[in-house]
């Protein structure tokens, strides 16, 4: 590495670390809950909106590490899951305030997102919202990952910046007990009873394809491409446990100036906050 090549670098790393900072240290607390269960967070940005489902913050974050899913990844997975601030603050495209815009590569290499499992396991970043439907009857637990990118999937089509996926874990608020899921796939999905998932104990697993991100309920060991992912971990190598890393697991808020911005995360879309919930 070259003189020149070491010093950018250099900057690289110190402005994702400053980037890194603010994304975890800036958190308003909320001393009250609001009877309507709409979070009043501090946003810059209209039409950003969370919600407390009747829970202080630290009863969230329990019922959101309680139900928390493993993450299974292809054996040749290249792109996980990421900072989404990280991502946002290294972004063009976005308004004077932040708020709207259209978010673009701005030139970063993917090897510093891309690589392999064992160098960014430790990287990898869970989010979280939880909403209650209107009888009172259940939780829907929201679990979000940001993608820096999603690969093409045949020659140079079907790749596009950015890739936000889920799944939503449906809970009976009496006795906090899991009853399904819905594991998000490109753009459709599909609900499962609780007893048809694999899982860890209350943690339902999902296999992680290995291109487009979609969520399985078993391991995929066939392509189709644009359409199906392979999903075939090579073991516990593969494996990541979201509840282990607790603090890498972060409620959606609006006040975080990432979240909030209504813009579109390029072609994928706005961000979640801004998108409809997943309630049945």
């Amino acid at each position: 590495m070259t003189h020149t090549n070491f010093f950018y670098a250099l900057l690289l790393t110190v402005f994702l670390w400053s980037c890194e900072k603010e994304v975890t240290e800036h958190v308003v607390s909320q001393e009250t809950v609001p009877v309507s269960e709409t979070v009043a967070a501090k946003s810059q940005c209209s039409g950003c909106v969370h919600y407390n489902a009747g829970l202080t913050e630290a009863q969230r974050k329990a019922l959101a590490l309680k139900f928390a899913p493993q993450l299974r990844f292809d054996r040749d997975a290249r792109t996980f899951p990421q900072n989404a601030g990280v991502i946002f603050w290294n972004s063009g495209g976005r308004s004077q305030d932040n708020c709207s815009g259209k978010l673009h590569d701005n030139g970063i290499s993917d090897g510093h997102f891309d690589g392999d499992i064992k160098d960014k396991k430790a990287l990898i970043r869970s989010y979280y919202t939880i909403v209650r439907n209107t009888d009172l009857s259940h939780y829907f637990i929201s679990y979000w990952w940001a993608y820096w990118r999603q690969p093409n999937c045949i020659g140079k089509t079907g790749g596009h910046d950015y890739d936000w996926e889920h799944i939503t874990v449906k809970v009976k608020i009496a006795g906090e007990t899991a009853v399904g899921a819905y594991y998000a796939q490109h753009s459709e999905g599909e609900y499962y009873n609780w007893s048809a998932l694999e899982r860890v104990q209350t943690h339902p697993i999902v296999y992680v394809g290995k291109k487009a991100h979609p969520s399985y309920k078993n391991r995929s060991r066939t392509q189709i491409p644009c359409a199906r992912d392979y999903a075939n971990p090579d073991g516990p190598k593969d494996y990541f446990d979201i509840w282990s890393a607790s603090k890498r697991l972060v409620e959606l808020r609006c006040d975080y100036k990432w979240a909030a911005y209504s813009g579109g995360w390029g072609k994928p879309g706005p961000g979640p906050l801004h998108r409809a919930y997943d309630i049945w």
